[in-house]
C-alpha cells in the first residue's frame, strides 16, 4: 500500500476541494474520463457522511499496487460502516470494514483505475496534488502571519520605547553629571 496523503475536511467548502483533488488523482492513474467523474461524485457522497462530531474528519489517499494493478483506495474513518458501504458499494470494486484498535470504525474503498503498477512520477504528482492547499487553508495561514507579525511588531515598538527611555534616563544622568562637574570647576 503506497500512502499519497490526506485530505481534511473542515467545512462544506472542502468538500469541493476533496473531490476535485481525488478527480486531479484519478486522472493521473486512469485513461477513462468517467472514472474520474464519478470518483470526485462518491467523493461527495462520502464528505456528507461523514461524522459531524469527529474533530476533523480526513480521508485517506493511498495507492494499492499488488497483481500489477493501479488501485485507489480512499480510507475514511466514520461512525457507521454499514449505510456508507451500501451506497457507494456498487461503484467500488472492493469495501473493506475495519475496527482500529482504537475502537474507530474505517472503511475502505477501493477502486481499480488500470493494469498497471502505478509510476513513481504519477504517485509524485498525485502528492503534489493532495498537498496542494486551498484557497481558504491559503487565507488563513495568511491571517495566521499577519497576526504574528502584529504582535512581533508591537513588542519592537515596546521594546525600541523602553530603549529609548533608558538612553533618555542616561543622557539625563551624564548631562546632571556634567554640569555637576562645570558647577564644581567654577
Amino acid at each position: 500500500m503506497i500512502i499519497i496523503g490526506n485530505i481534511q475536511i473542515n467545512h462544506s467548502k472542502s468538500f469541493i476541494e476533496a473531490r476535485n483533488k481525488i478527480r486531479a488523482v484519478a486522472e493521473l492513474f486512469t485513461v477513462d474520463s468517467y472514472t474520474p467523474i464519478r470518483l470526485a461524485t462518491a467523493t461527495s457522497q462520502i464528505c456528507r457522511r461523514l461524522p459531524s462530531k469527529n474533530a476533523s474528519p480526513f480521508i485517506s489517499v493511498q495507492m494499492d499496487d499488488e497483481n500489477n494493478q493501479s488501485m485507489l483506495v480512499l480510507a475514511v474513518e466514520t461512525g457507521d460502516l454499514n449505510p456508507l458501504s451500501e451506497q457507494l458499494g456498487y461503484f467500488f470494486n472492493k469495501v473493506e470494514k475495519k475496527h482500529q484498535s482504537d475502537g474507530s470504525r474505517v472503511v475502505n474503498l477501493c477502486k481499480r483505475l488500470r493494469d498497471a503498477a502505478p509510476g513513481r512520477a504519477d504517485i509524485a504528482q498525485a502528492r503534489v496534488i493532495l498537498q496542494q492547499k486551498s484557497r481558504d487553508e491559503l487565507m488563513t495561514e495568511v491571517q495566521y502571519k499577519n497576526i504574528e507579525l502584529q504582535n512581533h511588531r508591537a513588542n519592537l515598538e515596546k521594546t525600541v520605547q523602553e530603549r529609548y527611555e533608558v538612553s533618555l534616563d542616561m543622557s539625563r544622568q551624564i548631562n546632571s553629571h556634567v554640569i555637576q562637574f562645570n558647577s564644581r570647576k567654577k
